[in-house]
This record gives C-alpha cells, structure tokens and sequence, in this order.
C-alpha cells in the first residue's frame, strides 16, 4: 500500500473552507494538488467535487458572497459512495 500525505491535506482544505480562512485553503489545496495519488484517494468523482468545492469558495470569497453550499447538492449526485460528502449546511440555502 502506497501512502502520501495528499488525503491529509485535502482535509485540511476541506476544514479551511468550512472555517473561510481562504488563506490556508489555497496553501493546503495546492500542497494537495501537488502530490500523487495514492491508495487512500477518493473516487474520481469525489476528487473532482473536492476540486470544486475549493474553486467555488474562491469565487465566493473573491466576490463576498454568502457561503451557500448549493454546489454540494450537485456534487452529491456524482458519486453513489458520495454520502459522507454531502453537509448539513447543504440545506441551509
């Protein structure tokens, strides 16, 4: 088995956006861009939502917007395992 910190660092984005401290968000997505996968990646579908779910903050953080996680409601749909993916904040749109 082929293990990198990379899992580390997208939840440490993930934790970094749900907190809005975009600073760290950016640090930490491009430390986990950087490394390659490995065997504790996510599926395809949820490494891309993951992707997503970074650039959509950025827009809403470069534009003030409100933090609506609608995107979440789309990204739950790509990937059937995707449960532990989907927030409670969806719903508060």
């Amino acid at each position: 088995m082929e293990l990198s910190l990379a899992a580390y660092y997208k939840a440490l984005m993930n934790q970094n956006i749900d907190m809005g401290d975009a600073r760290e968000a950016k640090t930490n997505y491009e430390l986990w861009k950087k490394l390659a996968k490995d065997d504790m990646a996510d599926c395809e579908a949820c490494e891309a939502s993951g992707e997503i779910a970074y650039l959509n903050f950025c827009r809403r953080a470069r534009s003030g917007a409100s933090a609506c996680r609608a995107d979440t409601l789309w990204r739950a749909n790509l990937c059937r395992s995707a449960s532990h993916d989907l927030r409670t904040d969806t719903f508060l749109v």
